[in-house]
Parts: structure tokens; sequence; C-alpha cells
């Protein structure tokens, strides 16, 4: 993608402004994880407000040591429950992230599924998370899922956002609408 993804472009804006527009309309805090303290200023330039972000220490690392570097900073320790947002889903819709918490209930998590297929992200309740977390699964949070089994409710979704994967830049031009003639 030529930089880190949080920065790159679809439909006109940053991944970064995609996540913090829906973010801000459902009034969900963001705790934005990093790979240095030379991105903040970027991101806050981006998204127009000083962001709340842990920084990811691990240079090797992938969304799971994103994730223990989310938990154990100051501002999600008290957290009951985390929506875990893949940045390269950046196209996600306000009404989908309120649909999953909703059908959260009882259920350790939620995930948006359409037509037998999962997406993202991922809606958790912390005290499950933290036993994901605690296995070190090698293959990462999938593995942590499949080994420690909990109450994952899959709510159907019509919005294409939670399945589209932008990793290339090609992702992104497919991702654009086309005009109308």
């Amino acid at each position: 993608m030529g930089g880190p993804k949080v920065f790159a472009r679809v439909q006109g804006s940053a991944f970064a402004t995609h996540i913090a527009d829906t973010l801000h309309t459902l009034g969900w805090p963001a705790l934005w994880v990093l790979r240095t303290q030379s991105q903040i200023p970027i991101l806050a330039d981006i998204i127009h407000y000083l962001p709340d972000v842990c920084i990811n220490t691990n240079l090797d690392g992938d969304m799971l040591s994103s994730i223990q570097a989310a938990l154990s900073a100051p501002q999600a320790l008290f957290q009951a429950t985390y929506c875990i947002w893949p940045v390269d889903f950046p196209l996600i819709r306000p009404e989908t992230l309120q649909q999953l918490a909703n059908e959260l209930g009882s259920c350790d998590g939620a995930v948006p599924v359409n037509l037998n297929c999962t997406g993202h992200p991922l809606i958790v309740k912390r005290h499950t998370l933290c036993r994901w977390i605690s296995s070190m699964p090698h293959d990462g949070l999938r593995q942590a899922m499949f080994e420690q089994p909990a109450c994952i409710r899959q709510v159907p979704v019509l919005d294409p956002g939670p399945f589209q994967n932008l990793n290339t830049p090609d992702d992104c031009l497919a991702a654009c609408p086309t005009p109308r003639e």
C-alpha cells in the first residue's frame, strides 16, 4: 500500500478518516494502535483531533500483538467490551457496528455474517478477549478462538464493508463506486 494502511486512501479519504467518522457517529471511544510515535501527529491531522493511542513496539507483530498492546494501555483497562476493528476494513457503516453491539446480549462476542461468510469487526467482552490472548496462540486470534470456544453470535448484515478487506491499491479502486453516466 506504499505505507501504513491507516493512512491509505479509499473513496477519497484515508482509512483512518472512515473509521474515525463511523466511531464518532456512534459516540464510541477509539484507541488507535500505531507502530511509532511519529505516526500520532499524522493521524491527528487526518482525523482532526488528538487521538488516544498506544504503540505496538513489536516490529514483527500482527493483529494479535496490537490487541495485546491495546489491552495493556491505560485507556483500555476498564472497558467491558471491545470492538476489534482491523484497519484494512475501513468501510463499515455505523449501523452495522450498532447492530453488532445490540446483538451481543449474553454472548461473549458478535461478528457480522453474510452468505455464511464471517467478516469484521469482532465485538467481544473483555474477559473473553483476555482469555484468548492469555493462551498466547502462535497462529493469531482465530487459533485462540478455535482452541477456546466462546459464544460468538453471528449477526446477519447487508453492509458489504465487513467483507471488503482492502489490502492492495486495486482493492481500494474496486471499492470505489462507479460514476453514473
